[in-house]
């Protein structure tokens, strides 16, 4: 034993570090021009901007969740008829997927107006909260039955139709392609005016769909030196679930028929023993 652990004495204990906080996060400005050295920081120090802006923000705008009887019973309290100044009552139709109309209805003079919850998304003609819930499920990493298993616990009307979902999360996807394009591109015009030069000086990074060795699915980023922002990407897959539809033999004349639909919406990109990787 050495001689400082016998001063100590038998009922010692070691005091434990005080946590002093993220060494980003304890002098953050107003603004963004901040003197980030690191990726980490710049990331904590637009979020804390971002979260003090939400904070101070007083408008009301975006979606809520509250209890539709609670809603209800509170307007109904107060609603006037604008045709003959008597009492109204608010009532509510839930129509597809977590969409309701609610009417104004007034018993004296059969006057009757309705509204609905949601948004018509110009581009898909379809409502803007079932495409929000679909877009927020897949971005946490879940599916279909997520979003039955959050309706179901949140007690909100039932989920849209699973060949509904699929409708969305094409548009979804379409429009996630474009605007990924649009983002790499403005981030190599960066990178070459940061740079000065069109010979840019880059670094590679790749993951896994899952975690683990196994993913049959990974992605490769090509990112820049100077802006931290990813230039490139590139999906590898060495399996398609258009391709396990096929249960049939993979030979004759109507295989090759239908590989030939198949063909220009096959995903697999990658062929071999080994799992994908990004090397």
């Amino acid at each position: 034993m050495s001689s400082k652990a016998q001063r100590r004495g038998s009922g010692y204990r070691r005091k434990r570090k005080r946590f002093h906080a993220n060494q980003y996060t304890r002098k953050v400005s107003d603004t963004l021009d901040v003197d980030c050295i690191s990726a980490s920081a710049k990331k904590l120090c637009k979020e804390n901007y971002i979260d003090k802006k939400v904070r101070n923000s007083n408008q009301s705008n975006g979606y809520r969740m509250i209890n539709i009887d609670i809603l209800l019973s509170e307007l109904s309290k107060y609603l006037i008829c604008p045709n003959c100044n008597t009492k109204a009552v608010l009532k509510e139709n839930i129509l597809y997927g977590l969409i309701s109309e609610f009417y104004l209805e007034c018993h004296s003079c059969s006057t009757l107006t309705t509204f609905k919850s949601s948004s018509v998304i110009a581009s898909s003609k379809g409502y803007e909260v079932n495409t929000r819930i679909t877009y927020a499920i897949r971005a946490v990493g879940l599916g279909f039955c997520g979003i039955k298993n959050f309706c179901t616990a949140m007690d909100l009307p039932p989920a849209v139709s699973q060949k509904s979902y699929e409708r969305m999360l094409q548009k979804i996807n379409l429009a996630s392609r474009e605007v990924a394009d649009d983002s790499m591109k403005n981030a190599a015009k960066e990178e070459v005016s940061a740079s000065g030069s069109n010979e840019i000086c880059v670094s590679g990074d790749g993951t896994w769909k899952t975690r683990g060795h196994t993913s049959r699915i990974g992605v490769c980023s090509v990112i820049g030196d100077v802006t931290g922002k990813v230039i490139d990407v590139a999906v590898l897959s060495s399996c398609c679930k258009g391709c396990e539809k096929w249960r049939g033999p993979k030979s004759g004349h109507s295989y090759e028929q239908w590989k030939l639909k198949h063909q220009p919406h096959c995903v697999k990109n990658h062929i071999g023993s080994l799992p994908v990787n990004c090397k």
